[in-house]
């Protein structure tokens, strides 16, 4: 019984292990400038989500338009950053799906799924601070403070153990 546990606690430290490799190599990536000059992932990825945004938003009649990261809305502009832009929580639930023992197909299956709901997700919350932004000015930093930076890092931790769930059940048959 003690070499089943000793075999448990190695491989969650080896879990933890790879993942903060991971989380480290990512955020060195994507914010040391050497790497920004080679291939600004954040810019592109800040600038195209503030694209689909600055389009949800004029689809529901509210005047909005962008200029690389930000959205341009009536009486203010939102500037889409890390954090903001979905990728925080595309890396912290990707290190995750990679870092975990599980069959390659699956991760690849589980990252690409986790991507699209991720992604999805971070619009519709963009697009909520930006009604909030223009039809509730007083509460906009409470909701983009205190609500909907953490809603992403939940949903992410909500996917992963979701496809935990699904890779127990493989990994089981």
């Amino acid at each position: 019984m003690t070499e089943k546990f000793d075999l448990d606690k190695r491989a969650v430290f080896k879990f933890a292990a790879i993942y903060l490799a991971l989380m480290a190599l990512m955020e060195l990536f994507l914010g040391l400038h050497y790497f920004q000059r080679l291939l600004d992932l954040n810019g592109i990825y800040s600038s195209a989500t503030a694209w689909v945004s600055a389009r949800l938003l004029s689809l529901a009649g509210i005047h909005a338009d962008n200029t690389g990261p930000l959205v341009h809305l009536p009486g203010r502009s939102l500037r889409i950053a890390f954090g903001c832009n979905g990728l925080e929580a595309v890396v912290i639930f990707g290190a995750a799906i990679v870092a975990y023992p599980a069959p390659l197909l699956y991760k690849i299956k589980g990252l690409f799924a986790g991507l699209i709901v991720l992604q999805a997700v971070n619009i519709i919350r963009i697009f909520m601070l930006g009604l909030a932004a223009v039809k509730f000015p007083q509460f906009f930093d409470y909701i983009h403070y205190y609500v909907a930076q953490g809603l992403m890092i939940a949903i992410a931790l909500g996917i992963f153990i979701l496809w935990l769930r699904g890779t127990t059940s493989v990994q089981a048959r």
